[in-house]
């Protein structure tokens, strides 16, 4: 039998085979109808939308912190630029000035109040003559026990707290015969800080549009006071003894004020009055003690 003849197999391409390109599908949209402007009830959602919401920031919870906070730290990078290196374990607070913790003879402190008076005078000069007479009793009195007493005088709706006030001092100083040499300096130096505070405090009233309560911002002043006065936890050079010894003869009087102290301890370098003070003392104390 013969072989049945067949044509060849064509050879297969691994090409592909080219296909015509599908048409791109478009997706048609309707303009949106042209809507007059105002109320209306099929555009009223629409318009919301695309109307800006005004967010003011400053009326967030925590804002008024935020911005002391900020403030605070401005300040720090300001001052470390002058080259001024922090003290504090908190670098954060800092820096202050190196507290003055040497003790001055008794018989010399005398010479420390009338020199923070001498500085006193010449910051009280910029007023008027009518404000240097009503705060000439205040600066008459810095150093002094009755201190506080010529400031009730003064400010006679917080009579009753400034007379509580001096008898919280006094409790201080009768316990700083029991106290280190270093505690005693800095307590003595508290001292006549708080007084040359409440000076430049009323001195800084009698130019103020909108009077305040100016007790409780004296209160307040304190965490400035620990902190320039190395007693704070900011500024701890007296140490933890130290701090422990101030404590002891702290009065229960000072309990209430326990929230506004921790509150001000955010800022301790928030009061620039205090900060002047403590400058003051600071200067006042090492010239006596130097012989200067």
């Amino acid at each position: 039998m013969l072989p049945i003849a067949r044509n060849p197999s064509p050879a297969i391409s691994a090409r592909p085979v080219p296909r015509e390109p599908a048409p791109a599908y478009v997706q048609q949209s309707t303009p949106a109808p042209t809507r007059t402007p105002g109320y209306s009830s099929e555009s009223r959602f629409e318009d919301a939308r695309a109307r800006p919401v005004a967010l003011d920031l400053q009326s967030l919870p925590g804002a008024a912190w935020v911005n002391r906070t900020l403030d605070s730290y401005n300040r720090v990078q300001e001052m470390r630029s002058t080259g001024v290196q922090p003290r504090s374990a908190f670098p954060f607070y800092g820096p202050t000035r190196q507290a003055e913790l040497r003790t001055v003879p008794p018989e010399r402190q005398a010479d420390v109040n009338a020199r923070v008076r001498g500085m006193l005078d010449e910051q009280l000069s910029r007023l008027r003559p009518e404000d240097q007479q009503r705060l000439r009793p205040l600066v008459d009195a810095v150093g002094t026990p009755g201190f506080y007493e010529r400031v009730a005088e003064l400010d006679t709706g917080n009579a009753g707290a400034w007379r509580q006030m001096a008898g919280v001092q006094q409790s201080f100083a009768a316990g700083e015969a029991n106290e280190s040499p270093t505690t005693r300096a800095y307590s003595e130096s508290m001292r006549l800080t708080l007084h040359a505070t409440a000076v430049l405090q009323f001195a800084g009233a009698t130019g103020r549009v909108l009077p305040r309560d100016e007790y409780p911002q004296f209160i307040r002043n304190h965490a400035t006071a620990f902190h320039e006065n190395g007693g704070s936890f900011t500024n701890l050079p007296i140490g933890v003894s130290g701090a422990m010894e101030v404590l002891r003869n702290t009065p229960l009087a000072m309990a209430p004020h326990l929230p506004s102290l921790l509150g001000a301890a955010i800022d301790p370098l928030g009061d620039r009055d205090t900060r002047t003070a403590a400058e003051m003392v600071r200067q006042a104390r090492a010239q006596v003690i130097d012989g200067r």
